[in-house]
């Protein structure tokens, strides 16, 4: 597995790269890095071109200290892939690095040949964040969960019917 760096059109980029084949972009969580894919690498590269970039602000990647949103970090992984002469990949997400992926197949689908979600929030039908703020409003959920716990966790389990 390599460490390497890319230019792209407005960040310098850090990434994990290894194998040869169909590329497949690993997008990493919050508060990780590429790192975090380190052990899928061996049993994949074989088969596979992996990349696991660092995204906008985290690891070896440019912190440009400015506001981010989807747009712009989606963006990010299409001036990785035009960095790198990728046309298409699969792309692998996990927690945050999902959000992302997300936005980049909405946006640019063309780009897009698979993609798997590990422990992903989606986003696309629900405002984002917003499921968030009910439990910043203290003490709403810890009133909530501790009346209702039983029925919270069943309706988790059942999907809010009868077994």
């Amino acid at each position: 597995m390599e460490s390497l760096s890319v230019q792209t059109t407005d960040l310098r980029m850090h990434y994990l790269q290894e194998g040869t084949g169909e590329p497949v972009i690993f997008l990493h969580g919050f508060p990780e890095t590429s790192y975090e894919w380190r052990k899928q690498f061996p049993a994949l590269a074989g088969d596979y071109a992996l990349f696991a970039p660092d995204t906008r602000g985290f690891g070896g990647t440019d912190k440009p200290g400015i506001r981010v949103n989807r747009t712009m970090l989606a963006r990010d992984i299409v001036n990785f892939m035009d960095a790198l002469d990728i046309e298409r990949a699969a792309v692998v997400a996990h927690d945050w690095g999902g959000i992302i992926a997300f936005k980049l197949a909405i946006d640019w689908p063309e780009r897009v040949s698979r993609l798997a979600m590990l422990d992903t929030l989606c986003t696309v039908w629900a405002p984002a964040g917003a499921h968030g703020y009910w439990f910043k409003a203290e003490p709403l959920p810890e009133e909530f969960f501790a009346a209702h716990h039983r029925g919270f966790i069943e309706s988790i389990f059942t999907g809010g019917s009868e077994p």
